[in-house]
């Protein structure tokens, strides 16, 4: 894949989007966090998916990795605990769109709400899992509740399946996606 101006600037565009976006899920849904990690509605977790999905996968890493350095700059964290998180975040929305691609034999249709649905569900998963293996190994003391892994699958869930819903909305009624596409590859 050749590098381009165009595919770079949208992948800092959408880790700008990112940035904002997880800034906002804080204040909109503080009533809903559990710890300044884990909240029941995380719309930034679409948005890592999303990136890999419309972007594709160096691009869309590319954007979500953008997104998470520029939360370097406003957040108080620990350098290694926000690259674990960052590297956490990418893996998570990649495993999910290469688990998709393989048990169903095929790239995921981004009109299918089934295909949302199945990747959305997988990318739960795997962000859940990465980001608390990551966690065990640099920050323990953020493992401070025995269901959290499932609270963080559910908020990654509904966050993923509300922004699914737009994704899908906003492709079907704009060429932006297809756009977006395009650049990229």
């Amino acid at each position: 894949m050749r590098i381009t101006g165009v595919s770079l600037l949208f992948s800092l565009v959408l880790g700008l989007v990112f940035a904002a976006v997880h800034l906002f899920n804080s204040w909109a849904f503080s009533a809903l966090e559990f710890s300044s990690f884990i909240s029941l509605v995380y719309l930034p977790g679409f948005l890592r998916l999303a990136n890999v999905l419309v972007m594709g996968p160096l691009w869309g890493s590319l954007a979500t990795a953008f997104g998470h350095l520029m939360l370097l700059l406003v957040e108080l964290r620990p350098v290694d605990l926000a690259l674990v998180n960052l590297v956490a975040s990418v893996l998570g929305a990649l495993l999910a769109a290469l688990a998709f691609e393989s048990l169903h034999g095929r790239r995921l249709h981004h009109f299918s709400l089934m295909d949302l649905f199945k990747v959305a569900l997988l990318y739960t998963f795997f962000n859940a899992s990465c980001h608390h293996l990551a966690w065990s190994m640099v920050a323990p003391e953020l493992l401070i509740q025995k269901d959290q892994w499932l609270l963080m699958v559910i908020g990654d869930f509904n966050g993923a399946l509300l922004g699914a819903f737009l994704l899908r909305t906003l492709a079907r009624r704009t060429g932006i996606v297809a756009w977006l596409r395009r650049k990229a590859e």
